[in-house]
């Protein structure tokens, strides 16, 4: 893991720099995807905040709503992906958060 030191694997990297997303067609409305959870949420989510961002960029998805089981624990590091990819001249990711609650 990479806590706090704004470092993401070079994978993640690579992804998001490969290629630019395909134009979306004219009519068609922005795909948003509000349940999504990253390996904050054990069993359920097995990338990174920051590999979700990568690959929400690579697939040209315009909103990303972190929604990780029982707390907030990934959103500081989701918003930072964000913020890098839209400072490295990338596409600018709409982020939301979320979580998932259970009793």
């Amino acid at each position: 893991m990479s806590w706090g030191t704004g470092a993401e694997p070079p994978a993640a990297r690579r992804q998001a720099g490969s290629r630019r997303p395909a134009p979306r067609p004219a009519g068609t409305a922005p795909w948003a995807e509000l349940h999504c959870h990253s390996s904050f949420s054990f069993l359920d989510g097995a990338a990174t905040p920051g590999e979700l961002v990568a690959e929400a960029a690579r697939l040209g998805i315009e909103v990303l709503a972190l929604t990780d089981h029982d707390g907030m624990y990934g959103v500081p590091q989701f918003a930072q992906a964000a913020r890098r990819l839209a400072d490295q001249g990338g596409p600018k990711l709409v982020t939301f958060f979320g979580a998932e609650l259970s009793n």
